[in-house]
């Protein structure tokens, strides 16, 4: 201890505060955190102003289908229209063919009804040839009787001709000119209709000569 001065006051001595080493470590830990967390800061900062100056480039959106072309879209639109249109062709074409076909019926029962109409008549005109009036015919000369037939009907003639005896009927014909003699032979065979008496005759031959 020191020995007091003149005076007689003895000075205080002066203190040291000592730091334990605790308090320093304490210390030195809270600014390593303080440094860190400014450190961090600081990073985030820069990050922030990174992205800010360099934005995140946004996904690639899906691209939508592309819209079908004005062709499609125009056969999309009449669809509907364009098969009405073919339903009503199809049924114009099948009513023009049943037309076609009635037409054709038509002609087919005409003709038809022309065949029976011409067998009828054949029928008939057989009928005409009586008995008595064949026996008339047969009995007579072959000009006499070619004369006679030459001036009836051809119906009537060829009947007649087929209810007579063949030599008969041959005689007959030989003294017809040869037109008449042609068309009654046809009509007794049923080969062609009897052509109309409009018809020019051919040229007339003689008989016997």
């Amino acid at each position: 201890m020191r020995k007091a001065g003149r005076t007689g006051v003895i000075p205080p001595i002066p203190t040291r505060k000592v730091v334990t080493g605790s308090t320093t470590t304490g210390t030195a830990s809270q600014q390593t955190i303080r440094e860190s967390a400014d450190g961090q800061s600081s990073r985030s900062e820069i990050q922030r102003s990174e992205i800010s100056a360099n934005p995140k480039p946004e996904a690639p959106q899906k691209e939508a289908p592309p819209k079908g072309s004005l062709a499609e879209s125009y056969c999309a639109n009449i669809a509907d229209a364009a098969a009405d249109a073919r339903f009503a062709w199809q049924l114009r074409q099948l009513r023009e063919l049943d037309a076609e076909l009635q037409r054709r019926i038509e002609i087919l029962e005409k003709r038809t009804a022309e065949y029976r109409e011409w067998l009828a008549r054949r029928d008939a005109f057989v009928e005409k040839a009586q008995e008595s009036l064949v026996r008339i015919f047969s009995r007579m000369r072959p000009d006499a009787a070619a004369s006679q037939l030459a001036a009836m009907d051809e119906e009537t003639a060829a009947a007649v001709l087929t209810k007579l005896e063949p030599r008969n009927a041959s005689a007959i014909l030989n003294e017809m000119p040869p037109g008449p003699a042609a068309r009654l032979t046809m009509t007794i065979a049923g080969a062609a209709r009897v052509p109309s008496e409009e018809e020019p005759a051919p040229a007339a031959g003689g008989g016997r000569s």
